[in-house]
């Protein structure tokens, strides 16, 4: 039960993310560049992951956020760095308050999954996202 804790609790910080999908309204990136083919890719690739039936363990998800981070558009690159900072913090303590529960932390997923909705293709061919 100890190793999976990390694991739930990351989850439980993206639950928010993941289960406010399609809500939300304009943040101002409608005259935003459409985000690049290599931030689709990884945000695909978190999507895949998080969807599916055993989550990855947390390490993973960080490899994974990662990869977003670096290739986030400007207008959402200090919410990727915040979702990362966060993933990473709950990887070394899962119950880190900075990570777990954190409204900014949240409104930084919320921020980088609403881009992914407008921006990539693969969530409006799937109906997927972050």
């Amino acid at each position: 039960m100890g190793r999976r804790a990390p694991h739930r609790l990351a989850v439980a910080l993206l639950a928010v993310a993941l289960a406010a999908a399609g809500c939300g309204g304009d943040d101002g990136e409608a005259g935003a560049a459409p985000p690049s083919e290599a931030f689709c890719r990884a945000a695909e690739a978190y999507d895949t992951a998080m969807t599916a039936s055993e989550k990855p363990p947390v390490a993973e998800q960080v490899r994974l956020v990662a990869a977003m981070a670096r290739t986030a558009p400007v207008d959402v690159r200090d919410d990727a760095r915040t979702f990362l900072t966060a993933m990473r913090r709950v990887e070394r303590d899962p119950r880190d308050p900075r990570a777990v529960d954190n409204p900014a932390v949240q409104e930084a997923v919320d921020n980088v999954n609403r881009r992914v909705q407008k921006g990539c293709p693969f969530f409006e061919q799937d109906g997927g996202g972050i």
